[in-house]
């Protein structure tokens, strides 16, 4: 998926009714089936922006690990306190064109509502207010 001809990715994923069925794949695959992002490399250029700008953020690690086929997903360690169960987390999704959704820090109630982030600018000058909560 990462390395075969694009086109043999996509043709596999269409011929699978990938977007229809939900399969687990990287948010950048079901972006590239809709015409969303032009290349895989651009959906790989966004997961290296976003890692570039929260590595460099005290308090923020990256889980390598997700659901199935799902990269991993950033946590924001000081949010990771009582009561709170769940700490603010930062995912990439193919939802929206932002591409990533907030989790704030919560209490695991099951019904956890992301905050759709307009992109790498818009999650840069948001972080010190989600850092804050």
């Amino acid at each position: 998926m990462h390395t075969a001809p694009e086109g043999h990715v996509l043709e596999l994923f269409r011929r699978l009714d990938g977007s229809a069925g939900r399969l687990p794949v990287p948010w950048w695959l079901r972006a590239l089936e809709r015409g969303e992002i032009a290349t895989r490399a651009e959906g790989f250029e966004f997961e290296d922006a976003v890692h570039s700008l929260l590595s460099k953020r005290r308090g923020w690690i990256f889980v390598p690990w997700s659901t199935a086929g799902e990269i991993g997903y950033w946590e924001y360690t000081p949010s990771d306190r009582p009561p709170m169960t769940v700490p603010t987390t930062v995912t990439l999704t193919d939802q929206h064109p932002g591409w990533l959704n907030i989790l704030p820090a919560q209490v695991d109630s099951g019904r956890t509502i992301p905050v759709p982030e307009p992109g790498l600018d818009g999650l840069s000058e948001l972080l010190p207010r989600i850092e804050s909560w």
